[in-house]
């Protein structure tokens, strides 16, 4: 029970007792609510993009949507993450779909025939697509329909078909926190970031917790064929090569295509394997000054993966976006490595 006193005209008090009902809210109830905010993320998502394009069609530039993007990751994980959400992992499939919708909602006032996503190339293309880019295929053309760009396309024997020349890596043009969501909330902003950009199939943080299992290692499909940047470039033959402690290019680029040189998330060894049972954000979840195991873009070394080791007797990087005090601190920020799997 809980009182409540009140004072009279005549100076006499009176307590009123009142009962505290408390109804349970049903798991039912818990879902109705995450989706709804889902679908408020998804109606501000698909606002911040608009209002991004018009900005930037008024300046005669190209749209940058890495904040509305960010913005829009960060929200959906935290709400998938308190577990009461009948549909979690849908970010791709509701982030794409919000991006072609607001692309072509755009595309019809700004008159841009590709969507400001993809800009017009000079050739035809729908909303949300890639412009056709022909090539020559045993004598007839082969022409891109639209699922992926041309440095990922290849004729192959049984006719012109859409196939990947090489497994698709790129550095996150989002600079992050420490919070990630876990090994999965960090794959699905590599699967969100890949999608938005138009790239198919599904992508993967090079990334390591506490948990041996969660070492790419153990986790990644172990490739047969190259992977290569955004830009074509290959950083390896296949996984072996990868994982042989030297690079054969920096993974520099973005999945905009774009250079970005600086600290990446890993606690990853350059063999694929788990670097530390501690420093790794807690277990991404976190944002804190402790120190976390970090690799560098720009780096063909061992490098590109850790800074350190403990037997050289160097410190690993402080910082998992923020300060001893709980405070947020963009200068130990990071990126994230991404591999399609």
């Amino acid at each position: 029970m809980q009182g409540i006193v009140s004072r009279l005209h005549g100076g006499l008090f009176v307590c009123v007792f009142a009962l505290a009902i408390v109804y349970p809210v049903s798991a039912a109830d818990l879902a109705l609510k995450c989706q709804a905010k889902k679908l408020a993320f998804a109606g501000k998502y698909g606002q911040c993009r608009l209002k991004t394009a018009s900005k930037a069609d008024r300046r005669g530039t190209l749209p940058d949507f890495s904040k509305c993007d960010l913005s829009f990751l960060n929200k959906w994980v935290r709400v998938e993450s308190r577990g009461t959400c009948p549909s979690e992992g849908d970010v791709e499939g509701v982030g794409r779909s919000t991006v072609l919708w607001a692309d072509a909602l755009a595309a019809g006032f700004t008159g841009k025939e590709c969507g400001l996503s993809f800009p017009q190339c000079g050739g035809s293309c729908g909303i949300g697509q890639r412009c056709s880019l022909e090539r020559s295929c045993g004598g007839s053309p082969c022409v891109d329909d639209g699922d992926c760009s041309a440095p990922f396309d290849s004729c192959l024997p049984t006719g012109c078909q859409c196939a990947p020349k090489h497994k698709r890596v790129f550095v996150t043009s989002a600079v992050l926190d420490g919070a990630l969501g876990g090994i999965g909330g960090a794959d699905d902003t590599c699967q969100l970031l890949a999608g938005v950009v138009g790239l198919t199939g599904s992508y993967y943080a090079w990334l390591s917790d506490s948990d041996p299992s969660s070492a790419p290692i153990q986790r990644f499909t172990q490739s047969p064929i190259p992977y290569g940047r955004m830009d074509g470039v290959l950083i390896a033959n296949d996984w072996n090569d990868l994982v042989d402690g030297v690079l054969n290019a920096p993974i520099l680029i973005t999945e905009k295509g774009l250079d970005s040189f600086s600290r990446v998330y890993t606690n990853t060894l350059e063999d694929g394997t788990r670097h530390s049972a501690e420093q790794h954000c807690g277990n991404w979840t976190a944002i804190s000054a402790i120190n976390v195991n970090k690799g560098t873009t720009t780096e063909l070394s061992a490098d590109w993966t850790r800074l350190y080791l403990e037997t050289q007797g160097i410190p690993p990087l402080p910082g998992c976006g923020g300060q001893s005090n709980g405070t947020p601190d963009a200068n130990t920020t990071a990126r994230i490595y991404c591999f399609e799997q």
